[in-house]
């Protein structure tokens, strides 16, 4: 859920923005027969903690471009995030290979993002200091927050939303 102030949204409940390079394996969901959990550790090895940032909307856009811009835009700089829906056509022209960028509003509506806006995003440390090339995430404010580790954040929404819902689809379309 979000919440709106002026012209800041909130965007929590596991706003995560990851480049799909960083997931390692994929979650696979099945009961164990000695009864013990799966570990998160093959999927998110690196043991980033999340930093908070509030992004104007024009950067995320410059993101999601950023993220599309090689590999026939679908290699390990895509970017994954809830809250937010997208589309990709790898044929553009770069800058425009992204459009129909959607983010939840306070009701779970999705609206279009407003690039004059601010959004507070949870990032990957790697990402909100301008790693793999992602320097416009660095020209944001950082919002003090407890420094939690990625796969301790995961871990916690997992529990918590357990058992977990199939995964929203329709968030990244190709055409």
């Amino acid at each position: 859920m979000s919440k709106t102030y002026s012209k800041t949204r909130i965007l929590v409940e596991c706003a995560l923005m990851i480049a799909i390079g960083t997931v390692l394996s994929n979650i696979k969901f099945f009961t164990l027969p000695n009864g013990g959990s799966v570990t998160l550790l093959s999927m998110l090895p690196f043991g980033g903690s999340v930093v908070v940032r509030k992004v104007s909307g024009q950067h995320i856009l410059e993101a999601l471009e950023h993220g599309v811009s090689q590999e026939n835009a679908k290699g390990p700089r895509l970017l994954q995030a809830s809250g937010l829906s997208y589309v990709v056509d790898p044929a553009g022209r770069p800058g425009e290979r992204v459009s129909n960028v959607m983010v939840k509003d306070a009701m779970g509506k999705s609206v279009p993002l407003d690039v004059s806006a601010s959004y507070v995003l949870a990032l990957p440390e790697f990402l909100a200091r301008g790693g793999d090339g992602y320097a416009m995430l660095t020209e944001s404010a950082v919002i003090p927050s407890p420094e939690l580790l990625d796969v301790d954040i995961v871990e916690s929404w997992i529990r918590k939303h357990s058992p977990l819902p199939m995964p929203e689809t329709g968030r990244i379309v190709y055409r």
